[in-house]
């Protein structure tokens, strides 16, 4: 990519809030958090601040994780989100 940021969102295919929580927990190198304007690697499920009886699955933007990339290797990265994304169901 040229001239793009590192900046992704992606919706995962899960009715389960729990399953979106364990997957983000389960990342090692990838911090939970909100942007902090720096170079570090984050994610933001987009249900963090919901109680498990307001989400709704068919409502896209509460299945969201958005990703802010660093200055990692990609390889490095891509390995940390392949086991996360297998505890979606």
């Amino acid at each position: 990519m040229s001239g793009a940021c590192g900046l992704v969102t992606i919706v995962v295919k899960t009715g389960k809030i729990e399953e979106i929580v364990r997957c983000c927990e389960s990342l090692q190198h990838l911090l939970m958090a909100v942007s902090r304007g720096g170079h570090e690697r984050l994610a933001l499920p987009k249900c963090a601040s919901l109680l498990p009886q307001q989400f709704n699955m068919a409502n896209r933007e509460r299945r969201m994780i958005r990703f802010y990339f660093g200055l990692e290797e990609p390889a490095y990265l891509v390995a940390d989100m392949e086991q996360a994304f297998e505890k979606l169901g």
